[in-house]
């Protein structure tokens, strides 16, 4: 089990919040940041490779900025609710935004937010219609 924290939370009620928000796709936004984790660890493995192939990083590298592309409208959709409804925890230095976005390029706060996404969309499967 993990600890939400203000960001966390924030973004949990997002999701319920949002059930049917133009972005707001749970299944999307795993796929696409399942897809940037892949990306991360074949860099990782090819680095490793005695065949260091600087294509496959390149191609890589593309798949992390297209799959970051296709997640900035949900990324603003849930910045602008984070905005209106929770003013604690905002960092002064960086927009959460920009914390979003590298935190996707380098493995971090991502993955907490692809915890409770997984988990709301399991919650979601198994609630009464």
């Amino acid at each position: 089990m993990y600890r939400l924290t203000g960001f966390t939370r924030a973004w949990r009620n997002y999701l319920y919040a949002n059930k049917e928000g133009n972005y707001n796709n749970c299944e999307d936004f795993i796929t696409r940041v399942q897809l940037i984790t892949d990306s991360h660890e074949q860099i990782l493995e090819n680095v490793l490779s005695e065949n260091r192939s600087e294509e496959l990083e390149k191609a890589c590298l593309e798949e992390i900025e297209f799959q970051l592309e296709n997640l900035i409208d949900l990324i603003d959709e849930f910045i602008d609710y984070y905005f209106r409804n929770n003013s604690e925890g905002i960092s002064k230095t960086n927009s959460p935004k920009e914390e979003i976005i590298d935190s996707l390029r380098k493995k971090g706060t991502a993955d907490a937010l692809y915890l409770v996404a997984d988990e709301w969309k399991d919650l979601l499967y198994k609630m009464p219609i």
